[in-house]
């Protein structure tokens, strides 16, 4: 395989039950793919499907079921009736962003006055870190609440603790050893009074554990069960913020996340927030048809941009801003700052497959390191993101600057970083997160040793180039992939991690006309596919290398191309029409 080429995996569909299927559209009075897929998604009655078809506010559960929450609620009254200042410290992602916000002004409704604090993401890095602590502290803060962040910063609240001040955490990543004597306010942690029976609000991001907490703030204001009328139009009108977290945080739309999404978008397209309406304006959006594929791909990198470009203030501002010309200037200035980043992501892309071509680094499926000095640590992320896209192996992309190098790993599912954590860890100053994205710190003589340590986890785990095959959804003809289908299955959205777009094998197709190549490096292709019963708009993005490919099978073999795609309906001044996006191409064996 050329180390350029995006990795090759074969497709196969997704077990279903046709006559349960049949069944359950029969039942629900919906078109048979939807079943297909409501049943795939394990919703297989009638009373599981039409709860997930209809998500409800009612699905949040109180925010007392979370492990000290409440400890965390009478904390904060106690330092409000005692003046103590306090500080939200939140991480510099829309995660971490949107719920100190929502916790700001949470604490703004009940009259306390807070101040916020987010590292500075290139010079300060993740978490909690001394130098703030100390910082903060001689400033005169009393209390410490994080955001997104904080279980596992056992040296700062250990100092936060030897200072006299005071820490309640929030946060939702794994747990690694053991918990401060602190309120630690985490929804995957088991209830105390409730031990046999995990918290069911454990897939929350670090805004939904904001969201919570101000919830039982106003509860614990209201003295009872309901919280205040005003504060209830606060919690309403916070939902777009918390949308926004929970959607970039790629956590499961599922249960209370899929409700919080479903209402928060509705929320987000009414939201007076002058910043929010100029950001929707700057990423040409309509705000009464906002779907959660415009938070995750206009929406949160535009916010994202700040904190990775280490501006991170700039994001803050516009979701706080109540002035409408301020919101429209910070909107632009994200606009700028979204595009500088995305400049700076294609080099360190190319610097990286460069160095593929030049067989620097192992083929097989074993994890790579990609490290230089120069490159920004606020976008190895999505450097890592892209290149596991086209390599569907683990990556890690590491920034250098000369004494220290920050970097993230990105991998598929199949492939989980986890044990590859406990590979390096004794070689890096700090490595965790989740199975699919994490982050790093190392020192720039370490960078050999690190590639060494994820070389042999990889041949310890067999990794060889060979994969499982991806699933898509469905197969239909070409003549059924229409906009009736699409607004069809637009019930069952919102989409994204646990509910993700279907994913459809369209079979029978033909080139109508030669595909383009699109975009500023004409890395995008686009392409129009014939059909029996007329065509179908399609654009693959990063797909420019594939060109060749459709055009010698549609000569081979005309009507005989099947793609992996997405559909969706696509608006432009008024006109709709069906759009396809392609993910990979159904390779004929004889070409």
């Amino acid at each position: 395989m050329s180390p350029l080429r995006t990795a090759v995996r074969t497709w196969g569909p997704k077990a279903h039950d046709a006559e349960a299927s049949r069944g359950l559209a029969a039942h629900l009075e919906v078109p048979a793919p939807v079943a297909a897929l409501l049943w795939q998604r394990g919703q297989r009655t009638v009373e599981a499907a039409q709860s997930f078809l209809n998500p409800s506010l009612l699905d949040l559960h109180p925010p007392e079921v979370i492990a000290d929450l409440e400890r965390a609620v009478e904390q904060i009254f106690d330092a409000k009736e005692r003046g103590i200042p306090i500080c939200i410290y939140g991480d510099y992602d829309v995660d971490g962003v949107t719920g100190s916000v929502i916790l700001l002004e949470a604490l703004a409704e009940l009259g306390v006055e807070a101040r916020s604090y987010i590292p500075h993401r290139l010079d300060e890095g993740y978490g909690l870190n001394l130098d703030a602590v100390r910082t903060l502290h001689a400033e005169g803060i009393g209390l410490l609440i994080t955001v997104d962040g904080g279980a596992n910063d056992h040296a700062e609240l250990a100092l936060a603790s030897e200072l006299g001040m005071a820490v309640i955490v929030t946060d939702h990543h794994p747990i690694e050893g053991g918990l401060a004597d602190i309120p630690i306010v985490h929804p995957g942690r088991a209830h105390p009074d409730r031990k046999d029976s995990p918290s069911p609000s454990a897939t929350l991001c670090g805004a939904g554990v904001a969201y919570k907490l101000a919830w039982g703030l106003g509860k614990r204001a209201a003295e009872g069960d309901r919280v205040a009328p005003r504060f209830r139009s606060f919690l309403e009108e916070a939902l777009a913020l918390l949308a926004l977290g929970t959607v970039a945080d790629v956590v499961p739309l599922l249960g209370e996340n899929r409700a919080i999404v479903s209402h928060g978008l509705r929320a987000l397209g009414r939201s007076s927030r002058p910043g929010l309406r100029a950001l929707l304006e700057v990423c040409a959006l309509e705000p009464d048809r906002l779907t959660s594929t415009d938070i995750g791909f206009k929406i949160g990198p535009h916010l994202n941009a700040a904190g990775r470009m280490g501006q991170v203030e700039r994001a803050v501002e516009l979701l706080r801003t109540r002035d409408a010309a301020r919101g429209r200037a910070v909107a632009l200035e994200l606009a700028t700052l979204n595009r500088q980043r995305k400049a700076i992501e294609q080099k360190m892309i190319d610097d990286c497959l460069e160095e593929l071509e030049g067989d620097l680094h192992p083929r097989g499926g074993s994890a790579l390191l990609f490290a230089r000095l120069g490159w920004h640590s606020g976008v190895a992320g999505i450097v890592a993101a892209r290149l596991v896209d086209r390599l569907s192996r683990p990556v890690f992309v590491v920034a250098l600057d000369g004494e220290i190098g920050r970097g993230s790993a990105r991998s598929i599912e199949e492939r989980p970083l986890t044990d590859l954590y406990d590979a390096v860890r004794p070689l890096a100053l700090s490595i965790g997160g989740h199975a699919c994205a994490g982050g790093l710190t190392i020192a720039p003589d370490q960078v050999e040793q690190v590639r060494a340590a994820l070389a042999s986890a990889g041949e310890a785990r067999g990794e060889t180039e060979e994969l499982p095959p991806k699933e898509y959804d469905l197969a239909i003809p070409g003549e059924e992939a229409t906009l009736e289908l699409v607004r069809a299955l637009a019930a069952m959205a919102p989409f994204g991690a646990g509910n993700p777009e279907p994913i459809f094998r369209i079979e029978g197709l033909s080139l109508a006309r030669p595909p383009r190549l699109v975009g500023r490096g004409e890395e995008h292709l686009m392409a129009q596919f014939r059909h029996d019963a007329g065509t179908i708009e399609a654009i693959w993005f990063r797909g420019a290398e594939h060109a060749g490919e459709l055009i010698r099978q549609d000569h081979a073999a005309p009507g005989t191309i099947s793609v992996i795609a997405v559909l969706s309906e696509d608006r432009f001044r008024g006109v709709s029409r069906l759009r396809a996006r392609v993910i990979d191409l159904i390779r004929s064996p004889s070409l």
